[in-house]
């Protein structure tokens, strides 16, 4: 898959879409937290020995969902995070510097109610 990006000025890539989000979103490899079945989850984590291109795109995604994100309390925890929710999904990181985040967590909005009916909340 090729991924279409616009450039700043100093060439590195801005994802400024959520297009662009979405299509970055797509090419991850998402794993189940299979150590938080009560709050079902997955997440991407980044590769540092990925291509420079690559930690760029991750470094956008997250200042993505922190900039269009909302900070909103996660009920069970009481911790408050700012999530992206998009195409009935949550998105959201720890909180960590942009540059030293790892990992993209996402979840879908209706994990609850999956959960409630015996469901997976994947």
């Amino acid at each position: 898959m090729t991924i279409l990006l616009t450039f700043r000025t100093n060439d590195e890539p801005l994802m400024d879409s959520i297009d662009e989000f979405k299509k970055f979103i797509g090419t991850r490899h998402w794993r189940y937290a299979k150590t938080m079945p009560q709050w079902p989850h997955e997440y991407s984590v980044r590769r540092f020995d990925d291509p420079a291109q690559d930690q760029v795109l991750f470094e956008e995604a997250v200042t993505f969902i922190r900039a269009h994100g909302e900070r909103k309390r996660f009920e069970p925890t009481g911790k408050s995070s700012v999530y992206l929710d998009i195409d009935g999904r949550q998105y959201w990181t720890m909180g960590a510097p942009v540059e030293e985040t790892i990992i993209i967590n996402r979840a879908r909005l209706d994990w609850k109610e999956r959960l409630a009916r015996g469901e997976s909340g994947l």
